[in-house]
């Protein structure tokens, strides 16, 4: 064998084994997918929104404003603060 012929051996094996590993590939996906079952579709039931009623109210906003309790959002904060540290 003359020594440029096998300086060319190389690249042709590594591009038979990439070829071989992307069929084994392809082959290994399509025969893990699971078969398409039919789906069965079930309506959601009806579900009764209850709203609480909506005011523009500058005293309806004030007190609902008043109501939120900020101070147990704050304590959670300082728990979540302190054990993060």
């Amino acid at each position: 064998m003359k020594p440029n012929e096998s300086a060319n051996v190389g690249p042709l094996i590594g591009s038979i084994i990439i070829v071989l590993l992307l069929i084994i590939g392809g082959y290994y996906s399509l025969t893990s997918r699971p078969l398409k079952q039919e789906e069965v579709v079930v309506p959601p039931a009806p579900v009764e929104e209850v709203l609480a009623p909506v005011s523009t109210e500058i005293e309806d906003i004030s007190a609902d404003a008043s109501s939120i309790d900020v101070d147990g959002a704050a304590a959670s904060l300082v728990d979540i603060e302190t054990a993060v540290q």
